[in-house]
């Protein structure tokens, strides 16, 4: 007799379906990994579209500031987000004044259990209703890195993808979000809503 593999165990290999990662705290959708909870230790065991568990865990290393719930509404994209996916971000002020009593630099967090031998893609939405600057960078680091960065504050939902990227020696990679160079907001606001994760298999 043999017991099945808990979420844990599952054993590392290329994801047959994306995996989809909504920020927020509304009523989670189907087909997607809710992190509720955007202080330091949060952590997370994801399951692939298919609502399969693929062995891979985020956990937030650097908080966010807070939710925010001004994000688009009625989207219509390849990520095929509900609006309580599009509308709800966890954001970060780069820099002074103080918002909560706090600056949060970036918020960070790291993707474990990828399998070593693999490359994967990460596209990232980030939306807040704005009519000025807020743009925020995506970066994304394993043995090697890429960023890529959008306006949260665009009228058409934009995204920004990273692209082939190898695991650490332990299977991980480290996702930073912040404030980009274009960023005009005194805050320097910084937004995420939505991520997909592919691999090439």
């Amino acid at each position: 007799e043999t017991t099945p593999m808990s979420d844990s165990q599952v054993e590392a290999g290329p994801l047959s379906a994306p995996v989809l990662v909504d920020f927020g705290n509304a009523t989670p959708s189907p087909s997607w990994n809710q992190i509720s909870s955007y202080t330091v230790g949060t952590k997370a065991n994801l399951k692939d579209s298919t609502n399969a568990f693929v062995g891979i865990s985020l956990t937030i290393t650097e908080r966010f500031n807070n939710i925010n719930t001004n994000g688009a509404t009625g989207t219509n994209t390849a990520l095929n987000m509900p609006d309580n996916v599009s509308a709800r971000n966890f954001y970060g002020n780069a820099r002074g004044p103080l918002f909560n009593g706090i600056v949060t630099p970036r918020g960070v967090f790291e993707i474990a259990g990828l399998a070593k031998d693999l490359t994967y893609n990460f596209c990232f939405f980030g939306s807040r209703a704005a009519s000025d600057n807020r743009e925020t960078m995506y970066s994304v680091t394993g043995t090697n890195a890429g960023s890529a960065s959008l306006n949260p504050g665009s009228i058409a939902p934009v995204f920004a993808g990273v692209s082939n990227i190898k695991p650490d020696a332990n299977g991980k990679v480290t996702v930073t979000v912040t404030a980009g160079p274009n960023n005009l907001t005194s805050n320097g606001w910084f937004y995420i809503n939505a991520a997909k994760i592919t691999s090439n298999n």
